[in-house]
């Protein structure tokens, strides 16, 4: 299973992505292709907007993608946009990624 947190507070966003969703085989794996392809484009966001984020910093690894960065307006909504398809991955597929928005708990506390 690919579990996914997810923690954005004010300006500073953060995603942790970590194993593999187990839906087919390494190298078919939709699921895990659909999860992964999000978080490389979130990331390749980044580094093409240097000039609108700040603190950024990645970590990707086999089955473990970990980014943190802060920004304004354009930043967030990239942030929201690529949460927003990790969240309709999950829906579509729950045996096999959970995410959890650590921003939702904050907001309803």
């Amino acid at each position: 299973m690919t579990k996914i947190y997810a923690e954005r507070y004010k300006n500073n966003f953060y995603l942790e992505c970590n194993g593999h969703s187990g839906y087919a085989e390494s190298g078919s794996d939709i699921v895990c292709a659909g999860v992964s392809v999000l978080c490389y484009a979130l990331e390749k966001w980044c580094l093409e907007n240097m000039d609108k984020i700040y603190n950024h910093s990645v970590k990707i690894k086999d089955g473990y993608f970990d980014i943190a960065f802060s920004g304004y307006e354009e930043a967030e909504t990239a942030y929201e946009c690529i949460l927003g398809g990790l969240k309709l991955i999950a829906n579509e597929y729950p045996k096999f990624v959970k995410v959890e928005d650590a921003t939702a708990e904050m907001h309803e506390g």
